[in-house]
């Protein structure tokens, strides 16, 4: 009984010292575990190895002073040379800068020289337009004016018959185009026989003063006496002439039909149709006004310079 007793604490000892040594091993792992583990994944932020004299090191003195003194002159020379940074490469940079600047100025100069150069140029170019343009518009009222003044002499037939016909628009009839032309073409013959020293002349100008019987006959019978007649009264009354004073605006009838607001020098307003007013000098002024060479070229829309006029066929 004693031997088993004895045998059992001898092994309980054995363990103990076992677990002990196991303990004490599994410490050490860890830690060694743990030191590699740091050096692994920690952060590289390790200072550059050194010699130092703290411990051995497997080299000779002579070596070891070598590597001492080439290691002191690195630390010096990378004083020095911070030293000379510090001092030298700020003025390198603010040159640097100013040249920078410099060039940048320049270039923005030069820009700046370039777009007023083309400034100027495109100026030139609006203003030689207009002035051209102005040129234009100046030899067109000149031509109008002239063509006014070459017309003056047959303009007091067209007058009369403008202001005959005026109002009626385009209710004029085949009848009426034809007793116009029937007049234009008996005054044309009666100024041919008036510039003739022939005894018909001194005729007709004796029977012109004669009051006839009615306007109607008179009509019928001797038309060419009639417009004689119409003729010498409208060169003697001024008044009775009645011409185109201006043209106040435009529109189109059933967006075909160009029309235009005409003032008569007798005060009234009507609107006319294009064949009506298309010789005279108001639609060179009107069309001068409009900045347009041709009257079929006039914006569709109704334009009036005069608002508060209103014809009387409107």
């Amino acid at each position: 009984m004693r031997a088993e007793n004895e045998d059992l604490h001898r092994i309980a000892k054995a363990a103990g010292v076992e677990l002990e040594k196991s303990y004490a091993q599994t410490i050490l792992m860890n830690k060694e575990n743990a030191r590699l583990r740091q050096q692994l994944h920690a952060k590289k932020n390790k200072q550059k190895c050194a010699l130092t004299t703290g411990h051995a090191r497997l080299m000779t003195s002579t070596e070891m002073s070598l590597k001492l003194l080439e290691e002191l002159q690195k630390k010096q020379m990378s004083e020095i040379h911070k030293a000379l940074r510090q001092a030298i490469f700020p003025g390198i940079r603010a040159r640097r800068t100013e040249e920078a600047n410099t060039d940048k100025a320049a270039k923005k100069a030069a820009k700046a020289t370039e777009r007023a150069a083309a400034k100027a140029v495109k100026e030139a170019e609006k203003a030689a337009a207009k002035a051209a343009k102005a040129a234009e518009k100046e030899a067109a009222k000149a031509a109008g004016m002239a063509a006014r003044g070459r017309g003056r002499g047959r303009g007091s037939g067209r007058g009369r018959v403008q202001g005959a016909n005026r109002g009626k628009g385009k209710k004029r009839t085949w009848d009426d185009e034809d007793s116009v032309d029937e007049e234009s073409s008996d005054s044309e013959r009666e100024s041919s026989v008036e510039r003739s020293p022939s005894p018909i002349a001194g005729l007709s100008l004796s029977r012109t003063p004669s009051p006839s019987p009615s306007p109607s006959l008179s009509r019928s019978s001797s038309p060419t006496a009639n417009a004689v007649a119409e003729e010498d009264s409208d060169d003697d009354d001024g008044e009775a002439e009645t011409g185109i004073e201006t043209i106040n605006g435009h529109r189109w009838a059933a967006r075909r039909n160009l029309e235009f607001q005409v003032v008569w020098t007798d005060g009234s307003v009507t609107w006319e149709p294009l064949s009506t007013v298309n010789d005279c000098a108001a639609m060179d002024d009107y069309l001068v006004h409009r900045d347009v060479d041709d009257p079929i070229c006039l914006p569709k829309h109704k334009f009036l310079l005069n608002t508060s006029l209103k014809a009387t066929n409107e």
